[in-house]
């Protein structure tokens, strides 16, 4: 990572299954990563805006279908508070709604994918997460822009 620390994942998955699956490719695939795991969006939100801005996570992944409030509520709030729009946020959905994609795109979702069917997907999944967002694109832009401010 840029700033020499562990690259940080945050899931907002309140499906346990699927977190598990989460969890268990990242582990397998990028075992130096910090996950944080949340089954509320709005628990999410809270411990983002707790921390300081260098321990903030460097990708969001983000359910649509959420206990308290969906997805796109926690995704609307994240992308419209100044001290967090810059974090990458993929939506991670089991929905295949072209409605659901196109108001991920229009609330600034940085990707929008539909969930793996099984764990070999959930590994490439996250190889290539790990490859663009944490890799290619240095993704961590959150600590470039703290350390230029």
């Amino acid at each position: 990572m840029p700033d020499g620390r562990a690259a940080r994942v945050w899931i907002v998955e309140d499906n346990a299954d699927d977190a598990l699956f989460i969890r268990s490719a990242f582990q397998r695939c990028a075992p130096g990563i910090v996950l944080n795991e949340f089954a509320d969006g709005d628990a999410a939100l809270q411990a983002i805006r707790a921390v300081p801005a260098r321990d903030r996570p460097h990708v969001i992944l983000l359910d649509l279908n959420l206990p308290t409030r969906d997805g796109h509520e926690i995704l609307s709030d994240l992308k419209k508070d100044p001290e967090l729009r810059d974090i990458p946020v993929i939506v991670l959905t089991a929905s295949r709604s072209e409605r659901d994609l196109k108001r991920s795109y229009a609330l600034h979702a940085n990707a929008h994918v539909t969930k793996p069917n099984d764990f070999r997907e959930y590994e490439a999944f996250a190889r290539s997460l790990c490859a663009f967002w944490l890799g290619w694109v240095g993704a961590n832009p959150t600590a470039l822009i703290s350390r230029a401010g």
